[in-house]
């Protein structure tokens, strides 16, 4: 590849609303995250998992699609693919509720390296979304996004 980035489309960058907040934040993520990425052979699918799976934890395979937004089909495949490059493994069967036999997912010590480059790569992010504001600013800004995300928990708990 070369030095291709994300691209954006430009109606959806002048676009005011949630969708369209939710468009841009999603491509500034894929801006930064594109050459830690592609420095470790990984596509942005793939590096959106082994973030989603730092997080995550391990729970299963349903839920950890849900948090990645993926389909299950799709969570499998990607999965696939980063144990054929070394960076999770997935360990026998352990029974959940129902009855549902489930894989466990971890990642590996390979994954190390490559994640502190992703998480570098969020850093980026960061700074790039709050470029420009003073840090009394980037305080109230923080403390106004606490309470709406407490407002989200509230209504979807």
């Amino acid at each position: 590849l070369g030095e291709e980035r994300t691209r954006t489309h430009s109606e959806a960058l002048a676009g005011r609303g949630p969708l369209f907040d939710q468009y841009r934040e999603r491509k500034l993520l894929d801006y930064c995250l594109e050459p830690a990425a592609q420095k470790n052979g990984l596509t942005l699918p793939e590096a959106h998992l082994l973030l989603c799976l730092r997080r995550f934890g391990s729970g299963g395979r349903k839920d950890l699609a849900d948090f990645a937004g993926l389909s299950r089909g799709n969570l499998s495949v990607q999965l696939q693919r980063l144990g054929a490059k070394g960076l999770v493994s997935t360990a026998g069967a352990r029974t959940q509720e129902g009855g549902e036999k489930q894989k466990t997912i971890s990642l590996s010590p390979a994954a190390g390296p490559v994640l502190a480059e992703l998480e570098n790569a969020l850093e980026d992010f960061e700074a790039a979304r709050l470029s420009g504001f003073s840090g009394e600013e980037q305080l109230q800004y923080a403390q106004l996004s606490q309470r709406v995300q407490d407002n989200i928990r509230d209504v979807l708990q």
